[in-house]
């Protein structure tokens, strides 16, 4: 007990004694921060030096850098402040000394100033404070030793001098290589680094006290190399330059540029080039880079004016491509000259003249028409063709705007090759169209429809087989009224009345199941509230391939799948025995045959075009009813019963029925076993409307 009470009066004395003497507490190499003095008491000593900018003895200006810091708060704000103070005052001193440099980027220089001398203020220590205790101020000393400062600021001088060399020496392979983006990107990295070195240089005067204007290391000044490789950049034409159009698809020949420099054609790879239209319009591929030969190349799938007499389009480097792999400040001083490099193609429109006065759109529906019913026609030979008059779906029959509408279709088929196409006879006998193709003795023959449906012509074609009587391909068209010349719709607008409906006794007609099935595939719905999808896993296939048929919606929905051969007749493969509920989930991926099934679809024929339609609705009520003893509902075109059910489904599934339902469209088509041809072999050449268009 005796001995605690002498060791708490000898602390006691300690502590008056400090209390009454100043509050200077000079540094030995220990930071401030763990050298807290205690309160001061009103026997303060007089100011220290240092506080009122007469300097500190064990630091003097020849071999330290100092601060002096404040606050009101407590000894961490005024360590803080004095270490900002002798920040400012470095970067002051730098700044002044670099003004003399104006070959040098003033405010690349400036950040460069901000990132090198706050690396070079790590090594600031706190050595000294005071506490003035009638202002009740704090005042912290911030210590930077000059040398040693000194030595890291010339090991990163060298770091940066090696880097510097070894950018140069990147660029130089890059231009070599023909990789003038990336030869950008490594001089504009060295003209961030020679920034960064003045900076460094002019620190280490303002450490050493030098009066003598720093040197920088003898280096490529990279703003030259990025210059000359921007001018040096230029575009021309290589081929596919005033070409005349001869057919709706394109241009038969791709533009073709090439990127390289100027004097020495070195061919530049990597460049982005945009192709645009400055006159007319057309389907082109709109981004396109240079190849290791510099050359960029773009086609010009489909003309979608024909208007202008001739077509311009720019192959235009990518400015804005390319500016967005480097900052703003880079990009403005150097790069803008590349917005204007660039090169037109001029083409001509020039195709012969059509036989009738129809308006553009018209023409093209009609030439996508004819194209989509011949791309399936086997190569070689001459097979004979004939083309019946198109029929008015809302009626099921032909009307005046039929026969127009079968002249322009007409007048198209006569111009493909290796192609025979027949004049028919009128069919005094009123046989079906298949009956009297066979008496005609044609190869193939063409049966079409078209319907007025909310506000535009839908147009639809098929190609069949005579001898089998399949279907070979089929084509759809739509035009928008706004899109079509009054004229064309003149006998289409005719009043419904000045025609006589079909009715389901007509003895001459043999092609009702065609009309009911041909209403069911190509109606569409007012409103699709329900987004399915359905796809086969290929474009072609042969008989007795493996086949399965995905399908998706974005709705709640009751789905059926009907699979229409190239006969006509119909399977109805969902639901099926395997899947009795046809009930599918929104987001939900229907595989067909499923891995459940325990079987695949093997493809078993006919040769020719099968089709598959997809009905969606709310309500699981379907206009038949389907027997699922054998697996799938079969529909037979020969049957009664088939055109009772493919009316029925007919009148459910049409763009007129205002109950609501969705639906999708896909086809595929089957070759004999081993006999697989490329489809396509054909191709309609239009000439030129450009006089006779509206």
């Amino acid at each position: 007990m005796f001995k605690r009470i002498v060791f708490n009066l000898t602390v006691v004395g300690l502590f008056l004694f400090l209390n009454s003497c100043g509050k200077t507490l000079l540094g030995s190499g220990v930071k401030a921060e763990k050298v807290a003095p205690q309160a001061s008491s009103q026997f303060s000593k007089p100011t220290p030096g240092w506080v009122v900018g007469r300097g500190h003895s064990k630091y003097p200006d020849p071999f330290y850098l100092t601060g002096v810091g404040f606050s009101e708060k407590n000894y961490v704000s005024a360590n803080e402040s004095a270490r900002a103070e002798l920040a400012k005052n470095l970067k002051v001193r730098v700044q002044s000394i670099l003004r003399d440099y104006s070959s040098i980027n003033k405010s690349r220089i400036e950040l460069a100033i901000e990132t090198q001398v706050d690396t070079i203020l790590e090594g600031v220590e706190i050595r000294d404070g005071w506490y003035e205790g009638k202002s009740k101020v704090y005042y912290s000393l911030a210590v930077l030793d000059r040398k040693v400062s000194s030595n890291l600021v010339d090991g990163k001088i060298q770091s940066i001098s090696q880097k510097l060399n070894n950018l140069l020496n990147s660029g130089k392979n890059a231009e070599e290589a023909g990789r003038f983006l990336d030869a950008i990107g490594f001089y504009t990295s060295g003209y961030d680094k020679t920034s960064e070195l003045a900076s460094l240089t002019s620190a280490k005067k303002v450490i050493n006290r030098s009066s003598q204007s720093p040197e920088l290391p003898v280096i490529t000044d990279f703003g030259i190399l990025i210059r000359q490789i921007v001018n040096g950049i230029n575009i021309q034409i290589v081929s596919g330059n005033n070409q005349k159009l001869t057919r709706f698809k394109g241009l038969p020949e791709p533009l073709v540029a090439q990127i390289l420099t100027t004097g020495s054609g070195k061919a530049i790879s990597g460049i982005p080039v945009k192709m645009k239209y400055e006159a007319g319009d057309g389907d082109i591929d709109y981004e396109v880079i240079s190849g290791v030969d510099g050359i960029v190349s773009a086609s010009v799938r489909n003309i979608n004016s024909y208007k202008e007499k001739s077509h311009t389009v720019a192959a235009q480097i990518d400015f804005e491509k390319i500016a967005s792999r480097f900052d703003k400040q880079i990009v403005q001083t150097f790069l803008t000259t590349l917005k204007n490099k660039k090169v037109n193609f001029s083409y001509a429109i020039n195709l012969p003249k059509w036989a009738t006065n129809k308006s553009l759109k018209w023409k093209q529906g009609v030439t996508e028409l004819v194209n989509q019913v011949i791309q399936n026609l086997p190569p070689g030979g001459s097979p004979s063709l004939g083309i019946f008059e198109f029929r008015d779906l809302r009626l099921n029959r032909p009307t005046p705007f039929s026969r127009i509408l079968k002249e322009d279709f007409s007048t198209l088929m006569v111009q493909v090759e290796d192609l025979e196409i027949k004049s028919l006879p009128p069919n005094k006998k009123e046989l079906s169209a298949s009956e009297f193709a066979q008496e005609s003795k044609l190869d193939y023959y063409v049966t079409g429809s078209y319907r007025l449906e909310r506000g535009g012509l839908e147009m639809r074609a098929q190609l069949i087989r005579t001898k089998t009587g399949n279907i070979v391909s089929s084509g759809y068209g739509q035009i928008e009224r706004e899109e079509i010349h009054p004229d064309d719709l003149a006998e289409i607008d005719s009043p419904i009345v000045s025609f006589t409906p079909i009715d389901g006794s007509d003895e001459n007609d043999g092609d009702e199941y065609d009309y009911e099935l041909n209403r069911l595939v190509s109606g569409s719905p007012k409103n699709d509230e329900f987004g399915i999808k359905v796809y086969a896993d290929k474009k072609d296939y042969q008989i007795g391939e493996n086949l399965i048929f995905t399908v998706t919606a974005k709705k709640n929905c009751y789905l059926t799948i009907l699979d229409v051969g190239a006969n006509g007749d119909i399977t109805v493969i969902f639901p099926n025995a395997y899947r009795k509920s046809n009930f599918i989930k929104a987001g939900e991926k229907i595989k067909i045959p499923a891995p459940d099934y325990n079987f695949n679809f093997n493809i078993l024929g006919p040769p020719g075009l099968e089709r598959i339609r997809a009905l969606a609705t709310k309500s699981s009520d379907f206009p038949i009813k389907l027997n699922l003893q054998n697996g799938f509902h079969s529909i037979s075109k020969q049957e009664i019963a088939g055109l009772k059910s493919v009316k029925a489904l007919a009148s459910r599934f049409n763009s007129r029925q205002s109950r609501s339902w969705g639906g999708a469209y896909t086809e595929f088509f089957i070759h004999e076993k081993n006999q697989i041809y490329m489809r396509g072999s054909r191709k309609v050449s239009v000439g030129d409307f450009a006089s006779s268009s509206n």
